[in-house]
């Protein structure tokens, strides 16, 4: 799906690299899917939310509950799906986890809809910008990926924060759009710089490969050389008996 992601280098097929990078993937998938959960739940306990609309409440709960367990089938069960095949697997990951991030905007959009920059809406949109700042890292070797993951958990909270009109929902709003244009920014050279450093090292373990094996083969031909040497001395020395 080049939508998510589109191998450019070899490195990029190679399924023991792929395997590596897509296991650290899923190991802080199963972190965010849990801190996820527990921020939905402080928001809703510490807000005026679940008074004012206690039936979006439950479908927000219920939708969310849903998008979690799609995504933790994929990181739950990485080993035995992975097994079948790592491009399927990354695909069909990098749909749930979109979808998933667009519907936490939905939340987070509903949240300031609803309650306006109450505090419960500034815990939740610092959260989601903290944890998109933190997981950057893990899923930047697939820039096209965090990038669609940023813009739908962001994107449309920034834009309702922009149909306010109040100051600190345009500030809210272009702070937020100028992050997400940063962060898709470094991602493409962090993918870029990670691919490269990948790409090295495997050119440096095949370097040390053929160096190892020339060695070794020369030290195989030297000591036939040098047992040759020995045969002829005693063969020599045998005549001049």
């Amino acid at each position: 799906m080049p939508l998510f992601d589109h191998p450019e280098l070899k490195v990029q097929k190679d399924r023991r690299v792929c395997r590596n990078t897509d296991t650290r993937m899923a190991k802080y998938s199963r972190r965010g899917m849990l801190f996820t959960m527990v921020a939905f739940s402080l928001a809703v306990a510490m807000g005026e939310l679940r008074n004012l609309a206690p039936k979006l409440v439950v479908v927000l709960a219920i939708g969310l509950v849903i998008v979690t367990l799609w995504r933790g089938y994929y990181v739950f069960r990485f080993d035995s799906i992975y097994a079948t095949g790592p491009k399927r697997w990354r695909h069909r990951y990098f749909l749930a986890s979109t979808l998933g991030a667009a519907w936490w905007g939905v939340i987070l959009v509903s949240h300031v809809f609803l309650l306006g920059f109450a505090p419960v809406s500034q815990f939740l949109w610092l959260y989601t910008v903290i944890f998109c700042a933190s997981v950057a890292s893990v899923f930047a070797p697939y820039h096209r990926f965090l990038t669609w993951f940023f813009s739908a958990s962001l994107i449309p909270a920034a834009l309702q924060g922009f149909l306010i009109t109040d100051v600190l929902g345009a500030i809210y709003g272009a702070l937020t759009l100028a992050f997400v244009w940063l962060m898709a920014h470094q991602a493409r050279r962090e993918s870029e710089n990670y691919w490269d450093r990948v790409a090295a090292m495997q050119a440096l373990q095949q370097k040390a490969s053929k160096l190892a094996a020339a060695r070794k083969h020369s030290e195989a031909a030297v000591e036939v050389t040098n047992e040759f040497l020995a045969n002829v001395g005693q063969e020599f020395r045998s005549q001049l008996s």
